[in-house]
């Protein structure tokens, strides 16, 4: 496989996310580009995904690592957390790198 992060280009094409590219593949440079701007005096403009936009519904490392739900468990878990549409996430994240 291609191990380079989709852009969804050509909708016939399956897309593919190698490990950790999301994350620590894009973010990483795109971070050091906005710290350089800042320094020559650039507005930086950050946008955080949060609530039902977040990619991390409540506990899913925990549903995901410490048990093996069936999605009506799961959905079960969301609900009682009032986490919205937890199903429907552009993108999944599990913070690999900080979860030891």
């Amino acid at each position: 496989k291609l191990e380079k992060v989709c852009c969804l280009d050509d909708a016939k094409v399956v897309c593919h996310i190698p490990w950790a590219q999301l994350g620590e593949g894009i973010s990483h440079r795109i971070l050091k580009d906005m710290i350089r701007a800042q320094k020559k005096n650039r507005t930086m403009k950050v946008f955080c995904f949060h609530g039902p936009e977040s990619f991390v519904p409540e506990g899913l490392d925990r549903l995901l690592l410490h048990s093996s739900p069936t999605i009506k468990q799961a959905m079960e878990h969301w609900t009682s957390k009032q986490e919205q549409a937890p199903l429907d996430r552009i993108a999944y994240h599990l913070f690999n790198s900080n979860s030891g």
